[in-house]
C-alpha cells in the first residue's frame, strides 16, 4: 500500500533541476560510539549544487507531504546503521580503526547521486 502511494505521488512529479547531484563525504572528528545513527554526512559540493538539492528536497516535501521542523537545517546523509549497545574496549579498537580507514578512503572522493523516479 504504501508503495502504490508513493509511486501514485511521483507519477507527476518533475525536478526542477536535472541529477547528477554532487556531494562529498564530511566526517566527525571522533566517531559516534553509542546511541547515534552510523551515518556518512554529505555536503553539496559548492553553493550551485547546495541550492539544487535543497530545491529538490523542498519539492519532494510538498510531493510526499513531509517536512520536519527542522527541514532547512537537516543534513543530507546516508544511514549505514546504529549503534544500539555500548562498545567495548576491542570493538571500540576495531571501530576507531575502521573509521580511520573510511575516512582516509572517502575523505577527497566526490559522490555522485543520480536520482531515478519511479
Amino acid at each position: 500500500e504504501a508503495t502504490k502511494l508513493l509511486q501514485q505521488r511521483l507519477q507527476t512529479f518533475k525536478m526542477s533541476t536535472a541529477p547528477p547531484f554532487q556531494f562529498r563525504v564530511q566526517f566527525a572528528a571522533k566517531p559516534p560510539r553509542t546511541g547515534h545513527i552510523l551515518s556518512l554526512r554529505l555536503v553539496p559540493v559548492d553553493d550551485c549544487e547546495n541550492k539544487r538539492v535543497r530545491e529538490i528536497r523542498d519539492e519532494l516535501s510538498t510531493v510526499f507531504g513531509i517536512r520536519e521542523a527542522n527541514h532547512a537545517d537537516y543534513g543530507f546523509h546516508i544511514s549505514l546503521g546504529y549503534l544500539l549497545t555500548e562498545l567495548d574496549e576491542q570493538d571500540i579498537e576495531e571501530w576507531d580503526q575502521a573509521y580511520d580507514e573510511w575516512r582516509s578512503r572517502l575523505d577527497s572522493m566526490i559522490i555522485t547521486w543520480v536520482a531515478r523516479v519511479l
